[in-house]
């Protein structure tokens, strides 16, 4: 959505990355060497539609410890990139992982950055998150918070 006024924005291209229900990006034992094969195996591009939605079926992630130790939750890394708007990457957390303190803010150091967490729902069996992601327009003044 737009952040200003909160238009649903459509034809946006947004690429999704996540680990695999074990917590690996890669198949286990392989290394990444260099940027150029960074190639995860859970990923997907998709468009947004006229609603500004977009699906994606997948497995569900599942997190892992950080260079810390700490545990870091599920998540899924996203790129979004829209005509007019400024590419957006970023990653979003999955609000029902065990991984959450009480009041919802996320057990390892996140450097007090707000983190965009999807919400879960379960219809007909079937587990499924929402999210609303806001883009800024590319002449827009950026937020500090």
């Amino acid at each position: 959505v737009d952040e200003n006024t909160g238009k649903a924005i459509s034809g946006a291209t947004i690429e999704l990355v996540h680990t695999d229900k074990l917590g690996h990006y890669f198949p286990e034992g392989e290394e990444v060497i260099d940027s150029i094969f960074y190639n995860p195996r859970v990923f997907g591009y998709m468009k947004s539609s006229e609603t500004g939605e977009f699906k994606a079926h997948s497995i569900r992630p599942s997190g892992y410890p950080d260079d810390e130790g700490l545990f870091t939750p599920a998540h899924v890394h996203f790129a979004i990139h829209a005509p007019g708007y400024r590419p957006y990457y970023s990653e979003f957390l999955l609000g029902d992982d065990a991984n959450f303190t009480s009041e919802g803010s996320i057990k390892y150091s996140d450097h007090g950055e707000e983190s965009l967490i999807a919400e879960s729902n379960t219809t007909d069996g079937v587990l499924s998150y929402s999210i609303t992601i806001p883009l800024q327009k590319k002449n827009q003044t950026q937020k500090i918070k």
